[in-house]
């Protein structure tokens, strides 16, 4: 009974399809931000098509420039971005970024505000320890935690891999819609972002 209960399982899972995954890869942006004698990195996604990038506040938090690269396997260039909006209690950033016109209209995803579930499958993309556009595929594992981030943010929690690097970063459904930023990663007796 266990074995055909599993080939069950196996056979009913959703998968998201290549082009959805490969558009918003497109969509995910590197965030190199200069703080002062260091720096450090995160990810972003595009949201409109005139190149508005949400992001994590602590991502760009003390930046002195940000450098904003695009997915570009035979162009290594970066764009400049400006920081238009901040929410540091919900660890968010709006950045514009500083493009050339003939480069717009640019791939953006759209935010999926409401239409999500427990157990719905996702994929987190981002810059993992330095490796750039990575693809973690998972699923909603809790559409309500709080007091993580702050008692005021409701939070999802999901199953995707993420590293350091990850903050920022889009966590996708079947559609391609934005369900969420990836902010934080917990572990057994510590807590990254």
């Amino acid at each position: 009974v266990m074995t055909v209960l599993m080939l069950w399982m196996f056979q009913v899972k959703a998968q998201i399809p290549t082009d959805i995954v490969e558009k918003a890869r497109n969509a995910t942006v590197l965030v190199a931000s200069d703080q002062g004698e260091g720096g450090g990195f995160g990810s972003g996604v595009i949201i409109s098509p005139t190149g508005l990038v949400l992001t994590n506040y602590h991502v760009i938090h003390r930046a002195d420039l940000l450098r904003v690269f695009l997915y570009d396997p035979k162009d290594n260039n970066y764009y400049g971005a400006e920081v238009i909006g901040i929410d540091p209690i919900a660890d968010l950033a709006l950045l514009q970024l500083k493009l050339d016109e003939d480069m717009l209209p640019i791939t953006y995803l759209r935010i999926e505000y409401e239409n999500y579930v427990i157990a719905e499958e996702v994929v987190a993309i981002g810059h993992p320890m330095g490796i750039q556009w990575t693809i973690s595929l998972g699923h909603i594992a809790n559409i309500e935690r709080t007091g993580r981030v702050t008692p005021y943010v409701t939070t999802l929690q999901h199953s995707a891999e993420i590293h350091k690097g990850n903050s920022g970063g889009p966590l996708i459904n079947k559609k391609g819609d934005i369900v969420g930023i990836n902010t934080y990663l917990l572990m057994p007796n510590q807590e990254w972002s």
